[in-house]
């Protein structure tokens, strides 16, 4: 008898004892409701942010490639190698650009820094790292790997005393 009650209310329940249960169940669906919301909601801006920074590096990318383009490249070296160390030379000479914007004579009276300055020589070596991973082949997601990998080893040397 006490089976054939409870499987009568659980498979075949009257209105009133799904009404029962559903304002059992109601603060509980509200809250779970709510949580798959907002989880959504967070997913949503979660790809809406990594698609948004990887079309950043893409879209840096295209620019250097667009002005490698209308660049005049007659004494630009011919083969990958030269290009690369032509390249790693204009780095080199920016960055000594930028160092050039602080203070790092200690024996000299020290300017005020400008940072837009230097921002600009900060630029102008994206510019250049930019074409050498455009003539080493490497699109924004290989070297957002290749930068894992590199970090990965630059935590392991620095735990065992590097």
């Amino acid at each position: 008898m006490l089976y054939a009650s409870l499987t009568q209310t659980l498979f075949c329940p009257n209105s009133s004892t799904l009404f029962a249960h559903y304002n059992i169940l109601r603060p509980n669906l509200i809250k779970l409701r709510n949580y798959v919301s907002n989880t959504m909601d967070l997913f949503r801006t979660l790809i809406s942010n990594i698609a948004l920074y990887k079309d950043r590096l893409d879209e840096i990318f295209k620019l250097q490639k667009g002005l490698s383009e209308i660049m005049k490249l007659d004494r630009y070296p011919k083969d990958v190698e030269g290009r690369v160390s032509a390249l790693c030379t204009a780095i080199m000479h920016e960055a000594v650009e930028l160092q050039r914007t602080t203070n790092w004579k200690w024996w000299k009276t020290p300017t005020e820094f400008n940072q837009n300055e230097a921002r600009e020589e900060l630029i102008d070596i994206w510019h250049f790292v930019v074409q050498a991973s455009l003539e080493l082949k490497l699109t924004p997601d290989d070297i957002l790997e290749e930068y894992k990998r590199k970090n990965q080893i630059n935590h392991e040397r620095q735990k065992n005393g590097y």
